[in-house]
């Protein structure tokens, strides 16, 4: 098992130097990409994509705005899917919910580090050496990474099912019965913002569509969204046609003046 966490987190580590080195922001992939890994590692995808839709849900919205601090589920998908897959999915899904809200507190550690490389940057600027400003702004983050991600990964992870009865056992009742709320709530709020987000008062017709072939038809996500593809095709091709009907009316029009 020590190897499949290794492997975990040698694929984290690779998806932040891609994140960093990338032309488009977010182009490596985010808590979804985390929990997909982490079921593939494990040998076991559905479960990594069920996790991961709901603890994606969970982060829409949770913006770290000025010096705000928000739970980590980038690390919460990670712990949650491994836990979901060699514990049981409840266990797993409050782990995932408990560890990304604990995680709030490793960030302002993982920002100390940064502060030397910043020094020895500045320091390098005024001696007006490039190459070292470079340099110590490639590897600035890897520190904060490690804070954030790899260590709790392999101390949380490596530590099985021991860790996470005890961490059962401590949390109150009351406090784990609320986090099971929170995960039930927090995707619907996250849909509801995807939705508020897509503007659909302009298209509220569609999503009632949607709604139905799926609620009502048992037609599967896929099928859904095939529909919907289809349908904006031809939304696109008759815009298309009226464009250029009505080109060739205004063409006409000055023809006949």
């Amino acid at each position: 098992m020590s190897g499949k966490i290794a492997l975990i987190i040698l694929i984290s580590l690779v998806k932040q130097i891609l994140g960093y080195f990338s032309l488009v922001p977010g182009a490596a992939g985010g808590v979804l990409f985390n929990s997909v890994v982490t079921g593939l590692v494990l040998g076991d995808l559905p479960t990594g994509l069920a996790l991961g839709g709901m603890y994606e849900l969970m982060n829409i919205g949770l913006n770290p705005l000025g010096e705000s601090t928000v739970p980590n589920y980038n690390l919460g998908s990670i712990v949650g899917v491994f836990f979901a897959i060699t514990v049981d999915r409840a266990t797993g899904t409050a782990m995932g919910i408990v560890v990304a809200t604990l995680a709030t507190m490793l960030k302002p550690f993982s920002e100390y580090p940064s502060l030397l490389f910043k020094n020895g940057m500045e320091k390098a600027l005024k001696e007006h050496n490039w190459k070292k400003v470079q340099i110590l702004e490639i590897i600035n983050w890897i520190p904060g990474w490690a804070i954030q991600t790899a260590i709790p990964v392999a101390i949380v992870c490596g530590a099985g099912e021991s860790i996470a009865e005890a961490m059962i056992k401590f949390i109150p009742e009351w406090l784990t019965n609320g986090f099971t709320v929170a995960g039930n709530a927090l995707p619907a709020l996250g849909f509801a913002i995807v939705l508020r987000s897509m503007n659909v008062n302009k298209g509220f017709e569609y999503l009632l569509i949607g709604f139905v072939l799926y609620a009502y038809m048992n037609v599967g996500t896929v099928g859904a969204a095939l529909i919907g593809v289809a349908v904006a095709l031809i939304k696109f091709r008759q815009a298309k046609l009226l464009e250029t009907m009505q080109d060739s009316t205004s063409a006409g029009g000055i023809g006949d003046e």
